[in-house]
């Protein structure tokens, strides 16, 4: 149970809110799955890179984090990310603080270096 009191938590939570969503008339926004329209990069598997235990399911990834530019609550940036404009290309990236020779690079400059690859990591979080 220790190891797995995350995902207890989540699911005690689910049946908390889906009794609460079934007494009020109301869904929960955590419980909506992320936007459909969203797509994956192509890239390559490196071999090198491959963690041996079970991925993490995509929608969990890109729906839980801890970035709150778009709400305090872990659900509201996968509620309102679609209020996101970036600008369009060219992005820069700029190199710079105190380091011998700043450099702003074009992202499709950066992008030509190598091909993108799709490398798993183990990640614990304590």
């Amino acid at each position: 149970m220790f190891e797995n009191r995350r995902r207890t938590l989540r699911s005690i939570g689910a049946l908390a809110a889906t009794g609460l969503a079934g007494a009020s008339g109301l869904a929960h926004a955590t419980l909506t799955s992320p936007d459909a329209k969203g797509k994956k990069l192509a890239a390559a598997t490196n071999a090198k890179y491959v963690a041996q235990d079970k991925p993490t399911p995509f929608k969990d990834i890109t729906s839980y984090n801890n970035f709150y530019e778009f709400g305090t609550d872990k659900g509201d940036p996968v509620e309102h990310v679609g209020s996101l404009r970036p600008r369009p290309r060219p992005w820069k990236v700029s190199v710079e603080g105190v380091i011998k020779n700043p450099k702003v690079y074009d992202i499709n400059d950066l992008l030509k270096l190598a091909p993108l690859e799709k490398r798993v990591y183990r990640l614990r979080c304590v």
